[in-house]
C-alpha cells in the first residue's frame, strides 16, 4: 500500500469517527466520499476508457517505433532515414512495408532523445515542495510563537478562557453534556486571543499550501473532525463538503490535469447529493449507540479522575 492509501485509510478511519460521534447528513456526506472516492478514477477508466497519459501525462507517442517493437525484438526503435545514416542501420522489411526508408535506433539514442525533449516539461513542473523545510520552520515559528503569546498574555489568555466557556455554552445548548467552566468573567475581552488563533489558522494554512505537503493537509482535515467530536458541534454539511472537496483535491497527483479534478469533484457533487436525497437527516439507532459509547466513556473518566457528577433524570450526559 503505498502513501497515498495510507493517507485515505487514515482519514476514513477519522470520517467513521466523525460520522459515529455527530452522525447527521453532513458527516454522512464526508464518510460516504472517504469511502468510494478512491473509486472514482476506476469508475471514470470503465466508462471512458484508459487515459492513455496517466501515468506518464508529457510523454509523446511514436508510432513508428511501436510498430517497430511489434516487428523486430531488438532493442531501441526506428525513425526516418536521414542522409548520412549508416546503411546497414536501415530496417529494410519496415522499409518495405511502410514505403519509406527507416533506420534502427539504438535504444540509448531512442532514451537520449526523449529525456531532451522531456526536460523543457520537467523545468516547467512547478517546484513548491523545494522550498518545503524553509517554510515549515517559519511557519511553525509563527505558530509557536502565537500559542506562547496567548498563554503568557494575561489579556489573551482570559479570551481564551472566555472563548471556551462560549463553546462550551454551544455545545451544551445542543447536547446533554455538562462541562466545567474556566472562573473568568463573561464580557472578558477576546479580540487579541482570536487576532492570535487567526494568525496560527492562517499560519497553519499557508505552510500546508506553500510547502505542498500532503500529510499537513491530513493533519488539518484531522483537527476539523476531532474539534467536531470533542465539541459536539458538526460543521454544516455546504462547510463540510467543501472541505472535503479540497482535501481530495490536495491529496491527488500533482501537476493536476483537467480530467481526474473534474471527475473527482463530479463524485463528490454526486456523492453529496445522493446522500441527501436518500439518507438525510440523523440516524435513531448510530445516534442511540453513539450516545451509549460516550456514557460509558464518560464513566470511565470519571473513575480516573474521582470525581462523580451526578446524571440527570432521562437524559445522557458526558
Amino acid at each position: 500500500m503505498n502513501r497515498r492509501n495510507w493517507v485515505w485509510a487514515l482519514w476514513t478511519a477519522l470520517a467513521a469517527l466523525l460520522y459515529f460521534f455527530e452522525n447527521g447528513t453532513g458527516t454522512r456526506i464526508v464518510l460516504a466520499c472517504s469511502v468510494l472516492l478512491p473509486m472514482v478514477p476506476i469508475i471514470r477508466r470503465s466508462l471512458l476508457g484508459p487515459d492513455e497519459n496517466a501515468m506518464h501525462p508529457h510523454t509523446t507517442a511514436y508510432p513508428i517505433s511501436a510498430l517497430a517493437d511489434r516487428e523486430t525484438d531488438s532493442p531501441g526503435g526506428v525513425r526516418a532515414y536521414l542522409p548520412g545514416d549508416p546503411v546497414n542501420r536501415i530496417h529494410w522489411k519496415l522499409s518495405a512495408k511502410r514505403d519509406e526508408l527507416l533506420v534502427r535506433e539504438p535504444a540509448h539514442s531512442r532514451m537520449a532523445a526523449e529525456a531532451e525533449q522531456l526536460a523543457p516539461l520537467k523545468a516547467e513542473q512547478p517546484t513548491v515542495r523545494r522550498h518545503g523545510k524553509p517554510v515549515f520552520l517559519i511557519g511553525f515559528s509563527v505558530v509557536l510563537l502565537s500559542l506562547v503569546l496567548s498563554i503568557a498574555v494575561p489579556t489573551a489568555r482570559q479570551g481564551m478562557k472566555a472563548l471556551l466557556n462560549r463553546l462550551y455554552d454551544a455545545s451544551e445548548a445542543v447536547n446533554a453534556y455538562a462541562y466545567e467552566r474556566f472562573a473568568v468573567p463573561a464580557d472578558a475581552p477576546v479580540i487579541l486571543c482570536a487576532v492570535l488563533l487567526g494568525i496560527m489558522a492562517f499560519s497553519l494554512l499557508g505552510m500546508t499550501i506553500l510547502s505542498g505537503s500532503r500529510r499537513m493537509a491530513l493533519g488539518l482535515m484531522a483537527g476539523c473532525a476531532l474539534f467536531q467530536v470533542y465539541f459536539g458541534l458538526p460543521f454544516p454539511a455546504w462547510v463540510n463538503v467543501p472541505l472535503l472537496a479540497v482535501f481530495v483535491l490536495w491529496m491527488m497527483r500533482r501537476p493536476w490535469r483537467r480530467e481526474p479534478v473534474l471527475s473527482a469533484l463530479a463524485g463528490v457533487a454526486v456523492l453529496a447529493l445522493t446522500v441527501v436525497l436518500v439518507w438525510p437527516g440523523v440516524d435513531a439507532a448510530t445516534e442511540s449507540s453513539s450516545e451509549a459509547v460516550r456514557d460509558r466513556l464518560s464513566q470511565a473518566a470519571q473513575s480516573v479522575t474521582g470525581v462523580t457528577m451526578e446524571q440527570p433524570a432521562g437524559e445522557k450526559e458526558t
